[in-house]
C-alpha cells in the first residue's frame, strides 16, 4: 500500500463541535433531566459499576465516562444490558441517464424491513476504580453472526493504597483495549447497531468518524478542561502480516466543557488523527475503501473472495493479477471444457459467505482484477471488465 500522501488522511483535525445544552457536565444518571422518570411501572436497572456511562437513556448528553465514581466500590460486581433496533425501509431510486449502460442499471428494491440489529454489554467491576466492558454485536444489517465490537479496560483508580497513585488518579483516566476510538464528539451521538438511544436522527453522517482499534489511551482531566493521548494499531483489527504497510496511530483530543448557571452547557472540543500507513484503516470508510482499491491495483496480490468489496472477482485464496485500463473475465460454465479441467461448480457460485450469487451470461461485471477461467476455450465465457 501507498504511503498516505493525502494530507487530509496523514494529518486529520477534526471539526470542532460546539454544544450548548440544559445538562450537567458530569451528572449522575438518576439526576439527567433527559432521562425518562422512573416510574412504579417503568423502572431503570440499578447501576452497579462505577465511572460509567449507562447504555439507556440515563447515558444522553454524557461524552466521555465521567470521572465521577458514582457508584461506591464494593466487591466483584458484573452487569448485563442490551439494545435492540428494527428498521423499515421504504425508498426508490432511479437513474435518469439515457441511455443507460447496463453497468450502470439499478437494481430493483421495494418496501421491507432490514436485518434485525441487536447488541450485548457486560460490564464487571473487577477492583477499585478499574472495570472491564465488552459490547457484543448478537446480529447487524449486514451481519446475521454475533461478532465482538469492543472490549477493554478501564483504569480511574489505584487498587492498590499508595498515597501517591490515589493522588495521580484523581486526574487521570486509562483506557485499554480494542476499543471504539475517541476522535471528535459526533460518535457519541451516532446509531451504534442496535443502539440508537443517542442519537436525535435515524442514520449516521456520510463521512462517519466512527472506527475500533486497538491500543491506549491516557485522559488527565481537571474540572473543566480535558486533554487526551493515544497511540493505536491504526487498523480496524490486529494483525502481523505485511509490518512494511502498517505504522501506529496517533491520537489527541483536548476539550472544555462547562455549565453556567441554570443549567446551559458550553462544550468545545478539536481532535487530532495522525497515520503515515496502513493495511486497512477505516476511520473514514469511503477514503479507506479508495485506498484499497489503489493498493490492489499496484500488482499481483493473493486474498480471499471479496465479499461485499465490490472491487473483486477472484475466488477463494487464488494469486489475482491487477491489470490497469480495460480488461476481460473468463469464467467457466459449469460442466463445460475438458473432463480434466471440467469445473463442476454450479452458474452460481459462493462468494464471501453470502451464498450463490449468479452470473449471468453476456453480463458485464464492474471492478475488481483479472482471472483466467479453466478448460478448453470452447468452455469459457466472455464477460465485459471495463477498468
Amino acid at each position: 500500500m501507498r504511503p498516505l500522501a493525502n494530507p487530509f488522511m496523514k494529518f486529520m483535525l477534526a471539526t470542532m463541535s460546539l454544544v450548548v445544552l440544559a445538562a450537567p457536565v458530569r451528572a449522575q444518571e438518576i439526576e439527567n433531566p433527559y432521562a425518562p422518570k422512573a416510574t412504579e411501572r417503568a423502572k431503570t436497572q440499578p447501576n452497579s459499576v462505577s465511572y460509567a456511562r449507562m447504555h439507556d437513556a440515563r447515558g444522553l448528553n454524557v461524552f466521555e465516562t465521567p470521572k465521577v465514581e458514582g457508584v461506591p466500590y464494593d466487591g466483584f460486581k458484573m452487569q448485563w444490558g442490551a439494545a435492540f433496533t428494527q428498521q423499515f425501509q421504504s425508498l426508490k431510486h432511479e437513474n435518469s441517464q439515457a441511455p443507460i449502460p447496463a453497468a450502470d442499471t439499478l437494481i430493483k428494491i421495494g418496501s421491507g424491513f432490514n436485518n434485525a440489529e441487536a447488541n450485548l454489554y457486560m460490564d464487571a467491576q473487577l477492583a477499585r476504580g478499574m472495570r472491564v466492558a465488552l459490547t457484543s454485536y448478537l446480529s447487524s444489517r449486514h451481519h446475521n453472526e454475533t461478532w465482538v465490537k469492543d472490549g477493554y479496560l478501564l483504569i480511574d483508580g489505584s487498587p492498590w493504597e499508595n498515597e501517591t497513585l490515589d493522588k495521580v488518579m484523581e486526574y487521570v483516566t486509562l483506557r485499554l483495549g480494542h476499543m471504539e476510538i475517541n476522535y471528535g464528539d459526533m460518535h457519541f451521538r451516532r446509531t451504534d447497531n442496535g443502539s440508537a438511544m443517542f442519537n436525535p436522527l435515524v442514520g449516521n453522517l456520510l463521512m462517519d468518524a466512527f472506527t475500533t482499534e486497538v491500543g491506549g489511551e491516557v485522559y488527565v482531566r481537571k474540572g473543566e478542561y480535558m486533554g487526551m493521548v493515544a497511540v493505536t494499531g491504526g487498523e480496524v483489527r490486529g494483525q502481523v502480516i505485511k509490518p512494511e504497510n502498517r505504522s501506529p496511530a496517533v491520537i489527541a483530543k483536548v476539550g472544555y466543557d462547562k455549565t453556567f448557571e441554570p443549567g446551559t452547557r458550553f462544550r468545545i472540543t478539536g481532535s487530532l488523527y495522525n497515520t503515515s500507513k496502513s493495511n486497512n484503516n477505516t476511520l473514514f470508510s469511503v477514503r479507506a475503501r479508495e485506498q484499497g482499491r489503489d493498493r490492489d491495483r499496484a500488482g499481483v496480490v493473493g486474498r480471499r473472495a471479496p465479499g461485499h468489496d465490490p472491487q473483486g472477482a477472484g475466488v477463494g485464496h487464488q494469486p489475482v493479477r491487477h491489470v490497469q485500463g480495460p480488461r476481460t473475465v473468463r469464467q467457466l460454465r459449469a460442466g463445460q471444457g475438458s473432463h480434466h479441467h471440467r469445473d463442476r461448480r454450479s452458474q452460481g457460485h459462493a462468494v464471501g459467505g453470502r451464498g450463490c450469487v449468479p452470473l449471468p451470461e453476456q453480463q458485464p461485471v464492474r471492478g475488481g482484477p483479472l482471472q483466467s477461467g479453466q478448460g478448453s476455450g470452447a468452455g469459457r465465457q466472455w464477460h465485459a471488465h471495463r477498468g
